[in-house]
């Protein structure tokens, strides 16, 4: 790792003695950062809702509502209202409701709630959303990869992750003993059939709306702005793919709903959003959800590349 917990640290404390808020000479001036917090363009609007049409007529067209009960809907950057022009894909979601996982309270089971066990193959539903879309796309547009269906862009619609998933009912983390009361998930299994995955991608939708609401909608333009940044260091070879645009959007997330009313401009945010983040992130924080801690073992993350990635931003910004 090439810096030490120290070494952060000592940057840090070295950054905030030597530069004041009012002298910090920034890379990007203030107008080039409010041109970033705007959503992305009637054209590439247009493309992102094009392709959202399309998977579901492919969907409505392949008779799958005649054997499942399913919901199709956008997760991710999209549908969180974050997405910047580089990251303009779209995460769908096709949730199969009739079909469900739950997470029971402790010593409950199917039997408290009124369910029944069935023995359905999550593939055999990712094979026929597979078939569906490469009638309606096309062969040579649709791949398939661990985790999702890719469906390639063309001049009509942008680049696509499809993931057949099934609904999940977390009564235990609400202590619900009511089959209608639940936190609303979905679980999908990867291709290998190593790893199964369970996120809340409508928990993490209604608390972005929430946090931005609270901010005066501060809080998704400051993830926009940082995620233009992240993708130029990306670009100059600056910081590693390890660092998602997912995680700035929790990181973001973490800062306390105050420091968004700290100063006037996009500038004077920017730099205390990231003196705050670089000096405070820990293993404590979590994901927008809330239903997760951030720095998880599984994640492709840590929190030494996350503070690593951090004092680069600093320093990238820091332009004399």
């Amino acid at each position: 790792m090439r810096y030490s917990e120290e070494v952060l640290q000592s940057t840090f404390y070295e950054l905030t003695k030597k530069l004041k808020w009012s002298c910090f000479i920034m890379r990007y001036s203030e107008e080039a950062l409010q041109s970033w917090i705007k959503p992305l363009s009637a054209t590439e609007e247009t493309r992102v809702e094009n392709t959202i049409g399309m998977i579901k007529d492919a969907i409505e067209r392949s008779g799958l509502s005649s054997k499942y009960e399913y919901e199709i809907f956008a997760q991710g950057s999209y549908a969180n209202n974050t997405n910047v022009k580089k990251n303009s894909d779209i995460d769908i979601c096709i949730m199969v409701k009739s079909l469900f996982y739950c997470e029971y309270v402790d010593g409950l089971s199917d039997l408290d709630y009124n369910y029944s066990s069935s023995s359905t193959n999550a593939n055999v539903f990712k094979n026929e959303v597979i078939k569906a879309l490469i009638s309606k796309f096309g062969a040579e547009s649709v791949s398939i990869g661990n985790k999702c269906i890719n469906i390639n862009s063309n001049s009509y619609h942008v680049n696509a992750d499809v993931v057949p998933c099934f609904q999940y009912r977390n009564y235990r983390y609400i202590g619900s003993r009511s089959s209608e009361k639940f936190v609303e998930g979905i679980k999908f299994f990867t291709s290998n059939g190593n790893y199964e995955v369970i996120n809340y991608p409508k928990v993490h939708i209604q608390n972005g709306i929430s946090k931005n609401k609270s901010t005066h909608y501060k809080y998704k333009y400051l993830v926009r702005i940082m995620k233009h940044i992240k993708n130029e260091m990306q670009e100059l070879g600056l910081t590693n793919e390890r660092i998602s645009s997912y995680l700035i959007e929790c990181l973001v997330w973490n800062i306390p709903e105050q420091m968004f009313f700290n100063s006037n401009s996009y500038t004077g945010l920017l730099q205390q959003a990231l003196y705050y983040i670089v000096s405070q992130v820990n293993l404590n924080w979590v994901e927008v959800s809330g239903m997760y801690y951030l720095f998880r073992s599984e994640q492709k993350w840590n929190l030494q590349d996350t503070k690593t990635f951090l004092v680069r931003m600093i320093e990238f910004l820091d332009y004399k």
